[in-house]
């Protein structure tokens, strides 16, 4: 299990504006409306669970990165255009993981951002904006 030995504290993934129809939509977490091509950084350190173009789940969720956290908390990064980690690899926070993607299905440019926290194989969605600096 990675400790990063000092309290969590996520930022945001992208410099950019909340789409607050995403999560009246009631999805979990928010979009942020971004340029393609714009980098997109770790909102935490952690530890890189997941990187690749997603088929299975939702066509929406396009090219995806899932970081886990120290304390059972977690990341979802979708809609990228590039993917830069690979599974297993420890990023810092505010490290690059990739750049923001156009997407159709979301209609803008920008990316879909989820915190949770998993807890005994279950996964509880935090509102994102409640714990972004």
């Amino acid at each position: 299990v990675l400790e990063v030995g000092r309290p969590l504290e996520f930022i945001f993934p992208i410099d950019g504006r909340v789409d607050p129809t995403v999560r009246e939509k009631g999805y979990p977490g928010v979009f942020i409306i971004g340029e393609p091509g714009q980098k997109v950084r770790a909102s935490e350190t952690g530890i890189v669970k997941f990187a690749r173009k997603e088929n299975h789940l939702l066509k929406l969720y396009g090219n995806m990165v899932v970081i886990e956290h120290p304390k059972g908390y977690q990341t979802v990064y979708s809609n990228l255009g590039e993917i830069f980690v690979k599974p297993k690899q420890i990023v810092k926070r505010g490290q690059i993981i990739g750049t923001v993607g156009s997407s159709g299905e979301w209609g803008k440019s920008g990316i879909y951002f989820e915190i949770s926290k998993v807890y005994k194989g279950k996964i509880y969605p935090i509102n994102p904006l409640e714990v972004l600096k």
